[in-house]
């Protein structure tokens, strides 16, 4: 077994229901940058140590393989020092995405923010834009796609397979767009609103917020099919049957 310590500190006067909510954040890192450094690992992470009088937690991660939970730790430390740094986070959108929502509990009764792990220690004590930690581009717009995985629980939204990619979007709605989403569950549509883009592939990655969604009528079964013989033939063209069987006895 291999044993690797994470920890996250919280400095000032820390209100009891945003340390509870700061660890739902820092759970949902974890399990994020788990999943994409050393999937399938098994990694365990157990409480190590919450101590008294100060919001700080340390959890350990417990593996069969050192090296997978190495892996967690590298990139735990290299998220806290992008913050700290104000510099792009070296992962993916939504481990960027998360980060930044840690970083949002500093409010003035919360003065910073400490990460620990490997020997490496980053403090942040300000509020990241997520643009800013994804390197993400934005801009209003809209991307067509189909509407799958409607969520309401934390936050109101879903996820948008786009027609380009076959990528997932994110997408965030207000509590008043609620009855939006429902007549547009797993239906082509188009979704307008404030764009998150990939800055090296131009992919979209999220729309927050959503202003519209409007839904496209399906094609009907074996409709191309009437688009045959659409454009004329130039006049003394081969017949499809004459070219072919030419082609055939040649």
């Amino acid at each position: 077994m291999s044993e690797t310590t994470l920890t996250l500190a919280l400095g000032g006067d820390v209100p009891l229901d945003l340390f509870a909510e700061t660890m739902q954040r820092f759970r949902r890192l974890i399990d994020l940058l788990t999943h994409e450094v050393s999937r399938d690992a098994g990694i365990a992470w157990i409480v190590d140590e919450q101590s008294g009088g100060s919001a700080v937690i340390t959890i350990r991660g417990e593996a069969e393989h050192p090296e997978a939970v190495a892996r967690v730790g590298r990139a735990y430390a290299e998220v806290g020092q992008a913050l700290e740094r104000h510099q792009v986070i070296p992962y993916s959108p939504q481990i960027a995405q998360a980060a930044e929502r840690i970083t949002q509990v500093i409010n003035g009764q919360i003065l910073s923010i400490r990460f620990e792990a490997l020997n490496e220690v980053a403090t942040v004590t300000s509020s990241v834009p997520v643009e800013q930690v994804a390197g993400l581009i934005g801009a209003w717009g809209s991307v067509e796609g189909r509407v799958e995985t409607p969520r309401s629980r934390r936050r109101l939204g879903f996820t948008l397979y786009d027609s380009r990619n076959d990528e997932a979007v994110q997408c965030s709605l207000t509590d008043e767009q609620s009855d939006l989403v429902r007549p547009a569950w797993d239906r082509r549509v188009i979704v307008q609103g404030w764009i998150t883009r990939d800055p090296m592939s131009g992919r979209p990655v999220s729309i927050n917020p959503v202003r519209s969604i409007d839904v496209l009528p399906e094609g009907e079964l074996g409709s191309y099919r009437r688009a045959r013989a659409i454009a004329p033939p130039d006049a003394g063209a081969l017949s499809p049957e004459v070219a072919i069987r030419r082609l055939r006895d040649a």
